[in-house]
């Protein structure tokens, strides 16, 4: 039996599983995870008219939850999320469009990511950008939006 911390939070008893989450049904959610950590784009987001003509570099991660239990077992590309095609999503969303606050790029990555890999039961997305416009010194400013399937939460 898992000890639970929190309604939405179990620690599982097994040591090399993370954590599972759970619905507000009170099932698990799954507890293994994909990563695509720190990609690096070029693209023209922001509200300063110099953004939009200059662009900037953005980087970008996404932890996509999904049982991974059937890819690990049969150890086939077509059991499990296609990291290359995740990518190509990413990728098309911060170079190929526009956008004038980074929340609204990582809820379009989001939303994207959960349209076309039903196996995904939830997925995080963070943006980072670099160099941001403002009179002050810091690395970045980043986003991150968490988004759940809704057949998930049933």
């Amino acid at each position: 039996m898992a000890r639970v911390l929190a309604p939405w939070i179990r620690l599982s008893p097994n040591p090399y599983v993370r954590s599972t989450r759970s619905s507000a049904a009170g099932r698990a959610l799954a507890a293994d995870c994909l990563t695509l950590q720190n990609m690096a784009f070029y693209g023209y987001h922001g509200t300063d008219p110099h953004e939009a003509k200059l662009g900037g570099r953005f980087f970008v991660d996404a932890v996509l939850a999904a049982d991974l239990g059937k890819p690990g077992r049969s150890d086939r590309l077509e059991d499990t999320v296609n990291y290359e095609k995740v990518y190509a999503i990413i990728r098309e969303h911060v170079e190929g469009k526009r956008f004038n606050l980074l929340e609204a790029l990582a809820q379009s990555i989001a939303e994207e990511v959960l349209k076309d890999f039903p196996a995904v039961s939830q997925v995080t997305v963070r943006v980072r950008k670099p160099g941001v416009p403002l009179k002050g010194i810091l690395d970045f400013t980043q986003v991150e939006v968490v988004r759940l399937r809704k057949a998930a939460l049933r």
